[in-house]
């Protein structure tokens, strides 16, 4: 439904990210064909949006997966015949003209042959989107082996006793594919065991699933359970516990609640059923329904460690879920059952820090190390926390510990937390050596994992290589990471961190092209707000991906040349020291101390320096005033006119400009823009106005210091108004409802008077809003 109404709209971007789902899922399910018409589908979104090189790989890998796609080599082939490549687009309709495979659309078919006579004939209907499987959502924490195992794909360590029990039966299904498979590599001897000793068959039927052997773990215990009762009339519980492990294993996720389903109702009592039946919902999406497994098999087991277990599966899906105060109480519960419990801990950890309790975090991480410091991800939990607290030190020795225990080739996040480590500290050369490092590490043909984190490299390493003016290396990389195929893949899924930095790099690379164009000029004969697209700004902004509206209206940057001209005269190194110098004086003063806050190098002098160029201004605007006149700017630098040529006299927002250009060059990946030069829509909407200090569950790092001063305001402005405003400066129209007098009376204070006076400020729409003419920060200089 979702899909068939993103079409019905238009929106196209959003039918990519519905179908990004379905492709994950096609994925998992090793389903060639079906994944094949997905890609096809996908790419002609990418078409839509004008993301041409993405349509073209789309088509490449569904055309590897099912080389006679008709809806592929049509749609490719005309994609080549616009770019002028001829023979490549008759090559792949000759391919669709001569496909004989009886089942494919003949109308497709007899396209193809008519495209041959006339290339310029027949128009290419929509397809139909394959159904696609449910995306499989699995839990990731290492604290059960059955957990993992479900999102590994690994064996599990499970017991034949553990899967030992009693109870009736019913008829056990499975797939053809996985019956005759398993059948044929059993041999008749275990085939046999399942009627002469069905319980002993259980047990091998255990052993083949700790091996790894689930098809053929399947196919014996499909015998077993046919065989019907154990001897002596007791319930086969065991059979279909050990069924559904190996089900769930082989990624049939139905079939295995369906056999845990069968445990249930034969013995209730059991635990275990409870525990892989929500475990297996879990992987299926079904949280709620896995919730209350989890909770059913909690009760059910006897032993301290076994309900820790369960507490950790709950606390894991809600983790999921984002619900970090609930997941918390599950982890703690965990610990408390379970003091020895490592992997409880880190999840723990990771609960804390993920409200903004970094210290809680890190604290919990430590306590994980100490029962287990081989945990790599323990590690990079506990670097992350130092990190986002800004302890720089302690963050480096955290990912060290990471990167030696994992080796290179497998600690890409590792090495893309330090090098954004130190590109926040302002040392974007170090930054560029860790990341060449981490690159030179991912090995070739590497799978979707590896292909996610070559994206956040190429891009982070473009970003540094950017700031630095080393433009043509920052479109190198820039365009690396744009052309890269991501598909799912079951440890990253679809990672949208790498989904949107492929979006950022367009308009990254587009940034450095005019900033490079501009090298030779006067800083304040330009400028970024003025000369770039609204719609390009907004995007760029959302991180959301290029699509045919910005397009259809914006003019890609000119290419840097090969051969560039001789750099103009520099000037004097000792000057520029001296300034250098003064600048970091000044720019350490504004340094913020509070947590979150790094020392940027690299901001802090440029910070300095637009002090200085800003004093320098003002004292000349000083010396005219005294002689009763403006001093005069050019037009064609400044944010506040529309005309390119002329003068106008100095004001504060040329004041304001001159902090803004510093801040854009300081760090080009930073989103620094006057809101007012954004579409009239989004200003007025007020767009980029509002800091979050208490986002969800999660305080803010910077700025919750600030929570309860806010808050106190806000209700002294309840208070006085009786109501509040929206982001469009409505009134809520009687929020308190009346009672904002008795409120008053309660609290022995008057109507009206010094609170309402201070509550009546707060109407100002600049005020309220924070949408005001000064330019947006998004942070401070850090």
């Amino acid at each position: 439904m979702a899909l068939t109404q993103a079409l019905a709209s238009g929106s196209y971007s959003l039918a990519a990210k519905l179908l990004d789902q379905s492709i994950q899922a096609a994925s998992a399910s090793s389903n060639e064909a079906q994944l094949s018409y997905l890609l096809s589908n996908r790419a002609f979104c990418y078409e839509q949006l004008n993301l041409n090189r993405k349509a073209l790989k789309d088509y490449d890998v569904a055309l590897q997966k099912d080389p006679n796609n008709l809806q592929a080599l049509l749609r490719q082939g005309k994609m080549f015949h616009a770019m002028q490549r001829t023979e490549e687009a008759q090559g792949l309709w000759m391919r669709a003209a001569h496909c004989e495979v009886m089942s494919h659309d003949i109308a497709l078919i007899i396209e193809a042959q008519a495209l041959l006579r006339n290339p310029d004939a027949g128009v290419a209907s929509v397809p139909a989107a394959v159904p696609a499987a449910p995306a499989a959502s699995v839990p990731t924490s290492p604290a059960a082996a059955t957990r993992e195992a479900l999102s590994t794909g690994q064996p599990i360590a499970a017991s034949a006793t553990d899967l030992k029990a009693s109870s009736p039966t019913t008829n056990g299904t499975t797939t053809a594919k996985g019956r005759v498979k398993g059948s044929q590599k059993l041999g008749s001897q275990l085939l046999d065991l399942a009627g002469r000793d069905p319980q002993q068959a259980i047990n091998e039927g255990v052993e083949l699933i700790n091996v790894g052997k689930l098809d053929e773990a399947e196919t014996l215990l499909d015998a077993v359970i046919a065989e019907g009762k154990l001897p002596g009339g007791q319930p086969n519980v065991g059979a279909y516990v050990s069924r559904g492990t190996a089900r769930a294993l082989l990624r049939n996720l139905s079939a295995a609640v369906a056999d845990f389903t069968e445990a249930v109702q034969m013995e209730p009592r059991y635990s275990e059923s409870w525990k892989r039946r929500g475990q297996a919902r879990s992987a299926l999406g079904e949280n709620e329904a896995a919730l209350q497994d989890l909770k059913k098999a909690e009760e059910l087991t006897a032993d301290r460690v076994g309900k820790a277990d369960c507490c950790q599966e709950r606390g894991t899906i809600l983790q999921k879920q984002r619900n970090y105060r609930l997941a918390a109480v599950e982890f703690e519960a965990a610990t408390r059952l379970d003091p020895r419990n490592a992997a409880a801990m880190n999840m723990l950890g990771l609960c804390y820090t993920s409200q903004g309790r970094l210290q809680d975090g890190i604290d919990m991480y430590k306590k994980a190390l100490r029962l287990d410091p081989s945990s790599v991800d323990t590690w990079s939990n506990l670097g992350i926390a130092h990190k986002e607290i800004g302890q720089v030190a302690e963050a480096e020795k955290a990912f060290a510990q990471s990167i030696k225990k994992r080796g290179d080739a497998e600690s890409s996040m590792s090495f893309r937390m330090i090098g954004e480590l130190r590109r926040g500290l302002g040392e974007h050369c170090a930054a560029i050596h860790i990341l060449d490092r981490a690159l030179a590490a991912i090995p070739i043909n590497s799978g979707a994992r590896h292909q996610h984190y070559y994206v956040e490299l190429s891009f982070l390493r473009g970003a540094c290589y950017h700031a630095l003016g080393y433009h043509k290396s920052a479109v190198r990389d820039y365009n690396a990471a744009q052309a890269a195929i991501l598909t799912a893949s079951p440890d990253v899924g679809s990672s949208p961190d790498a989904r949107q930095q492929q979006s950022l790099a367009f308009y990254q690379r587009e940034l450095a092209q005019y900033v490079h164009k501009r090298l030779d000029w006067r800083l304040n004969t330009y400028f970024l707000d003025k000369d770039i697209s609204p719609v390009f700004k907004e995007n760029w902004c959302k991180k959301s991906p290029p699509d045919r509206h910005l397009m259809q209206n914006y003019t890609e940057q000119s290419h840097i040349p090969a051969d560039e001209p001789a750099p103009p005269p520099q000037p004097d190194p000792k000057k520029v020291a001296q300034l250098v110098r003064a600048g970091d004086l000044i720019g350490d003063k504004l340094r913020y101390g509070h947590q979150g806050f790094l020392a940027n190098k690299r901001q802090l002098r440029m910070g300095g320096l637009a002090a200085i160029e800003l004093a320098q201004v003002l004292r000349s605007a000083l010396k005219y005033q005294r002689v009763g006149m403006p001093l005069r700017v050019p037009n064609d630098g400044a944010s506040g006119e529309t005309s390119a040529s002329g003068s106008h006299p100095f004001g504060w927002r040329d004041a304001m400009d001159i902090l803004v250009r510093w801040r854009q060059l300081s760090e080009p990946n930073d989103q620094v823009i006057w809101v007012d030069l954004l579409t009239k829509q989004e200003f007025e909407a007020g767009f980029g106005s509002h800091t979050p200090i208490f986002s969800g569950q999660t305080q803010c790092v910077r700025y919750y210091m600030n929570f309860e001063r806010a808050l106190g305001v806000f209700k002294t402005v309840l208070l006085a108004e009786g109501r509040a405003f929206d982001a469009h400066n409505v009134a809520g129209g009687g929020l308190l409802g009346g009672g904002a007098h008795r409120v008053h009376q309660q609290r022995g204070a008057q109507p009206g008077g010094d609170a309402a006076h201070r509550g009546a400020g707060a109407r100002d729409p600049r005020r309220l809003r924070g949408v005001h003419p000064h330019p947006r920060h998004p942070a401070p200089l850090d």
